[in-house]
């Protein structure tokens, strides 16, 4: 028989030699994907179809940070990292469901989960591996690199209107919620994703409510980065998109910075002159127990401390554990009831005094905490 005959059998039988020895596995891969994967969701992103490509064929994020020493225009391929950290603990665990454990076969691959996902480039890349890139990987870099980054990658096909959709969802694939568990987008790949959002032109600021057009984009978006202190994220996106807030947040190394390197005065204690100085932010009630203990227990440790005039740099906080939040409107007020309860608190100590004889002390009831087998406590008795 020729060729020709064997073409006319295939043709008339339907059979494809080449897919069906070869592609077995291929195919096992994408009807799971197709039956059990959730699609990829994302703010202008669309679905295009599932795939199992080969891993050597798509462009990833570390390749990215190497390559963009000498392509810089490569920039915007690069996941929700701003650097080529890798979670090596995070893949170790991924490539133990691809071994058998205790006799027990392979888990293998978790289709139930939501998938790598990719974009088509326009035009294919050579990557420093002397390849041919036809994908951008842009979620599931972990994934990619199971088994030494070797195979192939089961992913979906995304594709968007613009590139910046395409960025976007590097950053908020990662923050789907606490059913899936994932190496949530870090607080500065957050404040780096959001600023390119800002400088696009995309998150529209409406005047005097920056601040809050930047938290609802954090709820909306990045809901598991810095979820109890918000206002502070917030703030600090907008200071490093050179953005001012109505009121400025501080730290305590920045209060002391500023006096110092700005305004060029002493922030510390001077001991000749006997001047005792401290830096606090303050505004929230435990966090201003603390400094005024502080104070008080600098000045009766030694009985020439009491002979020195005392400086304190503060401001006031806008963070997470404030008790109220500062305004244009409110913060004077709020620097002035400070001062006095410091002096409420004085008054308070005086009474304490005046009274230690009759107080009592408490019975702290101890629960259990102790699990170490050698001095294991009861859990059924305080301790």
């Amino acid at each position: 028989m020729t060729q020709s005959d064997f073409k006319t059998i295939n043709d008339e039988f339907n059979v494809d030699y080449e897919k069906t020895n070869v592609n077995v596995e291929y195919d096992f891969k994408l009807v799971q994907l197709e039956s059990l994967s959730p699609r990829p969701v994302g703010d202008g992103i669309t679905f295009v179809e599932w795939a199992v490509i080969p891993k050597d064929q798509i462009l990833e994020h570390r390749m990215v940070c190497r390559m963009c020493k000498d392509y810089p225009e490569l920039e915007k391929y690069k996941q929700a990292r701003t650097d080529d950290e890798l979670f090596h603990h995070t893949v170790s665990n991924i490539d133990r469901a691809f071994q058998p454990i205790d006799g027990q076969p392979a888990k293998g691959w978790n289709y139930r989960l939501p998938q790598p996902a990719v974009s088509k480039l326009e035009t294919p890349i050579t990557g420093d591996d002397g390849k041919m890139k036809y994908y951008v990987l842009r979620d599931g870099l972990h994934r990619y690199w199971t088994q030494d980054g070797k195979g192939d990658l089961p992913c979906s096909v995304i594709t968007a209107d613009h590139e910046d959709f395409l960025i976007k969802f590097s950053s908020t694939a990662n923050n789907e919620g606490d059913e899936v568990q994932r190496n949530y987008t870090t607080r500065r790949d957050c404040i780096k994703a959001v600023q390119f959002w800002i400088k696009q032109g995309r998150l529209k600021l409406e005047k005097d409510k920056e601040k809050e057009c930047v938290e609802k984009y954090l709820r909306d978006y990045y809901y598991e980065v810095e979820k109890h202190d918000r206002v502070g994220l917030a703030e600090d996106i907008l200071e490093e998109s050179g953005i001012p807030t109505d009121i400025r947040h501080w730290s305590m190394g920045e209060i002391k910075n500023h006096v110092m390197k700005q305004m060029n005065l002493d922030a510390t204690t001077d001991h000749d002159a006997k001047v005792y100085r401290d830096v606090h932010v303050l505004g929230s009630n435990k966090t201003d127990i603390r400094a005024w203990y502080s104070l008080l227990e600098w000045q009766l440790s030694d009985e020439e401390n009491l002979e020195y005039d005392v400086e304190m740099f503060g401001a006031i906080t806008t963070r997470k554990g404030t008790d109220v939040q500062p305004t244009l409107g409110n913060i004077g007020k709020l620097r002035r009831d400070n001062q006095l309860e410091f002096q409420q608190f004085i008054n308070f100590c005086c009474d304490v005094a005046e009274n230690k004889d009759r107080l009592k002390l408490p019975k702290i009831n101890w629960v259990y905490q102790i699990n170490n087998a050698s001095k294991k406590e009861d859990p059924m008795k305080f301790h």
